[in-house]
């Protein structure tokens, strides 16, 4: 158990990558595991305690889906490796060099997957088993990126094939791998948001609107059995944020969509008068909601992630706030 003081220097860190996700939720909702600039911490939502994951370096924390495991990132020589933190028996060891994030979690808790940057520039994905300690498959994959979100890949449901948001520059689409073959199965180049239903039998998206004036996101979902697509009832104006022309961001950062298709988060950029800020929505697929956060700056500075209930999310900008869909908020303590 982490004494109080360590994880109050933990917290007290003001720090967040634009390109790595930072923050997830323990399966049964009760913690979560934050990435500070000096270390990976987890706390209780509660506020009840925590302890010290790893040191300065490691980012992307994701826990698995059975909740005895967390899997991050942490460099050695400047090469990403990922690690395995033992929940149960409060114990870290490497298990894959040069396998960075993001990563996701096969539903037994068992394998996950991660990404490998090869030498003449392209990505490579990386299956891993932890019950044999060994790579179980490699694939060579078209985009020349993969987003660092730990939103932007999940592990198809009782198979061993994955989905994924893969980037060319500023262009980003969904891919899917399966049996070793990768499908790309967007050709806009404009999504900005990424998620598996929690009956995981479809995949969702989002996508940035054409005008922000008018309208803000789109969101699909792709049902994984048929492969038919369908859009969201989400209203192209969203009373909190673009009511009329005249009054509107001017970009999305990025969505958030809520497993149970429900609910979303949104971070837009605002109009620069008299400086650049940005804001975070919160609200239902009828457009009802509110802006939970604004700040200085680009929608970057700030992590989303949804509770596993679907009724809240933790903010994270340095400090972790959980707000709930119905308005209610509170600081995470640093204890």
């Amino acid at each position: 158990m982490l004494r109080n003081a360590l994880l109050a220097v933990l917290l007290a860190v003001v720090a967040v990558s634009a390109t790595a996700s930072p923050i997830t939720w323990s399966p049964d909702g009760k913690q979560v595991a934050v990435a500070f600039k000096d270390g990976v911490a987890v706390a209780s939502v509660d506020g009840s305690g925590g302890w010290a994951l790893a040191g300065p370096g490691g980012k992307c924390p994701v826990w698995s889906p059975d909740g005895g495991s967390i899997v991050y990132s942490l460099p050695e020589n400047g090469v990403a490796a990922a690690w395995v933190y033992d929940v149960k028996k409060a114990r870290t060891r490497k298990v894959a060099a040069e396998v960075g994030p993001p990563y996701a979690w096969r539903e037994d808790g068992q394998r996950f997957v991660g990404f490998c940057r090869l030498p003449e520039g392209a990505v490579e994905a990386v299956w891993f088993n932890l019950t044999d300690r060994g790579v179980t498959q490699r694939r060579a994959l078209p985009c020349r990126t993969v987003q660092e979100e730990s939103d932007d890949v999940v592990w198809l449901p009782e198979t061993d094939d994955i989905a994924f948001v893969g980037r060319d520059g500023a262009q980003a689409d969904v891919y899917i791998v399966e049996s070793g073959d990768v499908t790309r199965v967007t050709r806009t180049g404009d999504i900005v948001g990424f998620a598996l239903s929690r009956d995981r039998k479809e995949l969702v998206w989002g996508r940035t609107g054409p005008n922000p004036k008018y309208i803000l996101v789109t969101l699909y979902a792709l049902n994984l059995e048929s492969r038919g697509s369908r859009r969201l009832p989400l209203p192209d104006r969203i009373p909190a944020l673009n009511p009329n022309p005249r009054q509107a961001p001017t970009g999305v950062g990025r969505a958030y969509p809520a497993a149970g298709l429900d609910a979303l988060a949104l971070t837009v950029t605002l109009a620069p008068a008299p400086a650049p800020s940005s804001a975070c929505w919160l609200g239902k697929l009828d457009g009802t909601g509110s802006v939970v956060r604004k700040w200085a700056g680009a929608p970057g500075g700030l992590a989303v992630a949804w509770s596993p209930d679907g009724r809240s999310v933790v903010l994270f900008d340095g400090t972790v706030t959980l707000v709930g869909l119905n308005g209610s908020q509170a600081r995470l303590p640093a204890r």
